[in-house]
């Protein structure tokens, strides 16, 4: 996947546009052993393709990038990444 390409018009484009305050909500409402997961899930995600514009949908994180690139969530006793 080449992250390379600029977003699609109507996608935000500024660095702090592209992180979403609900995320870090979702972060701190998760459960102790799920936040440093979801922190580092999100940093990574980032860092591979910086142009990932982060939202919430289905009551959970998301990352949109032409697209839906990936998502996360914290559950109970597990934490779950797909894409």
């Amino acid at each position: 996947m080449n992250c390379a390409r600029p977003p699609p018009a109507g996608i935000l484009s500024a660095p702090w546009q592209r992180k979403d305050p609900r995320v870090d909500a979702y972060i701190r409402k998760s459960a102790e052993f799920a936040r440093p997961i979801l922190t580092h899930l999100r940093a990574v995600i980032h860092e591979a393709c910086p142009d990932a514009v982060e939202t919430v949908k289905w009551s959970a994180p998301l990352y949109e990038y032409h697209g839906i690139l990936c998502g996360m969530a914290a559950f109970k006793a597990h934490c779950a990444f797909g894409f």
